[in-house]
């Protein structure tokens, strides 16, 4: 009976350690932002700890006495080691990193999960918003849950085109992009001709196609050909028509000088809208052919010239 009752509890204390959650110690973001923005960086990857099975977050309190014992900046750690030993003092299983670096409008994050015990790094994942600020909270969701095997992703990250997609060769025609060889406008024609509704069910959204340049210099290429479009619109759909119906109000009045100048300006006006149109259009396609160039380039540069010496003497073998 005694064996009995020892042999359970050795099962219940061993059932209990495996159910133990592995300590997280969330780190402050470093890198050159705003420090509000650092902390709601800092939070939005502690509550994914706190959702995933498995994980609990030391608390800040502790953290921070721990830090403040050792004389250490919350923002100064960048060494994984150093990382690593604080870590262990705080009574961490993995300490969890991020460094957020500013590009443009868009936030480059790194993110790292070591094991304190080692100073080893077990994961670590990058990941570049899209939209600024906008998605930066989203991206930090999806990276700290994909480093912890989490399914607490957020739900309004862009989902039609995941962040990992494998890259893919686009086309495009007036303006428009889709996935596939590059179309001639007898392809375009054939396909509509196949399907008429091959242009609405194909077109990769504007969303969609800055998800896959994102990081590339076509994108760049790509946001000024839509800002073209947009300025042709605005010509098209305001002041275009403004001088039109002016030129109608002068000739109403008889006043033919005002009414003449009115229309010129419509004209001038419809000009330098089909201008920025083609304009838009052309770096459109630009844009895709740089995107295209850009994975041909990879390609390439996944080559390499290897010699060696067999039987038969030197050998030269071109290596992909």
């Amino acid at each position: 009976m005694k064996k009995l009752i020892i042999t359970s509890a050795i099962a219940i204390l061993g059932i209990s350690a495996m159910a133990q959650d592995r300590k997280v110690a969330v780190f402050d973001p470093t890198g050159s932002i705003d420090a509000n923005l650092k902390a709601a960086v800092r939070d939005e990857i502690s509550s994914i700890v706190v959702k995933t099975d498995g994980y609990s977050v030391i608390l800040r309190q502790q953290m921070y006495r721990v830090l403040e014992e050792n004389n250490v900046e919350p923002n100064s750690l960048v060494d994984d080691l150093r990382v690593s030993e604080v870590g262990k003092r705080m009574g961490a299983n993995l300490a969890f990193t991020s460094h957020i670096t500013q590009m443009g409008n868009n936030y480059y994050i790194s993110c790292k999960l070591i094991d304190v015990s080692t100073a080893q790094i077990v994961k670590q994942e990058t990941m570049q918003t899209l939209y600024g600020l906008d998605d930066l909270m989203d991206v930090v969701n999806k990276l700290a849950a994909g480093m912890l095997g989490s399914s607490n992703t957020a739900t309004n990250v862009p989902s039609n085109i995941p962040y990992d997609t494998p890259p893919k060769t686009l086309s495009s025609y007036k303006g428009m992009i889709y996935y596939g060889e590059k179309m001639t406008k007898y392809d375009y024609k054939q396909k509509v001709k196949d399907d008429p509704l091959f242009p609405f069910r194909n077109m990769l959204s504007k969303n969609e196609v800055r998800q896959i340049m994102a990081s590339t210099d076509a994108l760049r290429v790509y946001n000024k050909g839509l800002r073209k479009s947009k300025n042709a619109a605005l010509w098209m759909w305001l002041i275009s028509p403004s001088a039109l119906v002016c030129g109608g109000f002068a000739l109403d009045k008889n006043k033919t000088e005002l009414a003449i100048g009115c229309f010129a300006a419509g004209a001038v006006g419809y000009t330098i809208t089909t201008t920025m149109a083609f304009k838009s259009i052309k770096l459109v396609d630009q844009s895709v052919d740089m995107y295209n160039n850009s994975l041909n380039a990879k390609k390439t540069s996944n080559m390499e010239l290897k010699f060696g010496i067999t039987g038969n003497g030197v050998g030269l073998a071109l290596c992909f």
